[in-house]
Formats: structure tokens, sequence, C-alpha cells
């Protein structure tokens, strides 16, 4: 996937991020179902996928 190696960031980290996000969506009840927040964490953490790349490599 995007990281490899020494970094900063890992896939992990991007997991731990999706599942914060996820119990955020799920705490508003009756607004999405479990397959809009799925497809929504999954959205969510490959944009964060990117970021941190971003940020890592501005780091760098």
């Amino acid at each position: 996937m995007f990281f490899k190696g020494d970094n900063l960031f890992d896939q992990k980290d991007v997991s731990n991020i999706g599942e914060e996000f996820e119990r955020g969506l799920a705490a508003y009840r009756g607004t999405f179902d479990r397959a809009q927040i799925k497809a929504l964490r999954t959205a969510f953490e490959m944009a964060m996928m990117n970021t941190l790349v971003l940020i890592e490599g501005r780091l760098r």
C-alpha cells in the first residue's frame, strides 16, 4: 500500500483514525446504515493515507 519502510505513520495509525471516525458516525443513530458507515470509513481512510504521505514528504 502507501506505507513502506521507516515511516512516521503506518496502516495501524490510519485504521485507528478510521475507527474513531466510524464511532463518530455511529453516534448519529438512524442517520447512516451499516453499509454507508463502512463506505464512508473506507473513503476517509484513503484520504487520510494520502494526507499522511504528503505530511511525511514535507517533513523529510
